[in-house]
């Protein structure tokens, strides 16, 4: 979210998370602290904040972190698990590609609240992040079907209103804890300024699946 006004209309349709881009060098949706406490301002007491970082230095992520009151830290860049550890009590949301999902189910750290799946870059390179590039979902289903030791998953990736709901029918039926993320598919042609229709469309459709 980059505006508070996007952010109450989510929260209003009744979502469990709002999102901001604290530290994402050249990422056009990051805001900054005062913004970020602005959109956290209207937020009702049960909905959680996450603070979005990409490679920051982790005194910066605990700073930010308690500063904003943030519910998690939603890492998207090459943190490594001993970052991860180190950041702990603070809960973090970790965002991996399917190739490098592996290894954070074997080694989960304790303050690990769930393991975002998420796109890989169209270079190939990190994960994606709000570029609405595609998931390969066979290849995440592949992985995680079957597994009895996941931490809680969210899904990203290409997601959007027409999609959403065949992608919840497809993964909740082995998945015991579900959540889905999306940014740039419920966004108007300016990247970071979200449409109320577009979120409300999305969270129809994954409600038609609960």
């Amino acid at each position: 979210m980059t505006r508070a006004a996007d952010a109450l209309v989510a929260a209003q349709l009744g979502v469990d998370a709002i999102g901001v881009v604290l530290h994402a060098p050249g990422r056009v949706r990051a805001v900054n602290m005062e913004t970020a406490a602005a959109i956290f301002s209207v937020l009702p007491a049960f909905v959680s904040r996450v603070g979005l970082f990409v490679d920051a230095d982790p005194d910066l992520i605990i700073d930010r972190a308690i500063k904003l009151q943030l519910s998690h830290v939603q890492l998207h860049g090459t943190e490594t698990l001993s970052l991860v550890n180190a950041l702990s009590p603070i809960s973090v949301i970790k965002a991996v590609t399917v190739e490098d999902a592996g290894a954070w189910i074997n080694s989960r750290p304790a303050n690990l609240a769930a393991l975002l799946i998420d796109s890989p870059t169209k270079s190939g390179l990190g994960v994606g992040g709000g570029t609405g590039h595609a998931n390969d979902w066979d290849a995440v289903e592949a992985l995680l079907q079957g597994r009895s030791d996941l931490p809680p998953i969210v899904l990203a990736g290409g997601l959007n209103a027409e999609n959403v709901g065949e992608i919840v029918r497809r993964f909740a039926g082995f998945l015991d804890t579900l959540s889905v993320d999306v940014s740039s598919g419920v966004e108007e042609a300016v990247p970071g300024l979200k449409s109320a229709e577009r979120m409300q469309a999305f969270v129809r459709a994954v409600n038609a699946q609960m």
